[in-house]
């Protein structure tokens, strides 16, 4: 069974870090997501964001790391994934990642 598609549009939380592995690029990177919605009295507010980390790979890692900065805005499509790591403490902790396929400036609404 392939893993959930995902679809996220948020802003860069971090700048992005590139790193590479056995001369593979990685570029890890995090967002936050939110809405907005009227409130009682019929103004705009901003719901509280949600944070997605995920990172993507090869020639996709290096555009990216070299195209966006802390605070812009990003479309992220690619698979939501499940990912167990041992803290330094031995506390095992399963986090959710994107794995990203592409990595593109939202289209500006007029």
């Amino acid at each position: 069974m392939p893993y959930p598609t995902i679809i996220a549009e948020g802003n860069l939380v971090d700048d992005i870090e590139l790193k590479f592995y056995n001369e593979k690029a990685c570029a890890r990177f995090r967002i936050a997501c939110n809405s907005r919605k009227k409130n009682e009295a019929g103004e705009w507010v901003n719901t509280d964001p949600i944070y997605l980390s995920g990172s993507i790979w090869g020639k996709g890692a290096e555009n990216t790391a070299n195209t966006f900065n802390k605070g812009d805005s990003v479309i992220i499509t690619g698979e939501l994934k499940q990912r167990t790591y041992t803290t330094k403490d031995g506390v095992e902790r399963t986090v959710d990642e994107i794995s990203a396929e592409n990595i593109a400036a939202p289209v500006k609404k007029y």
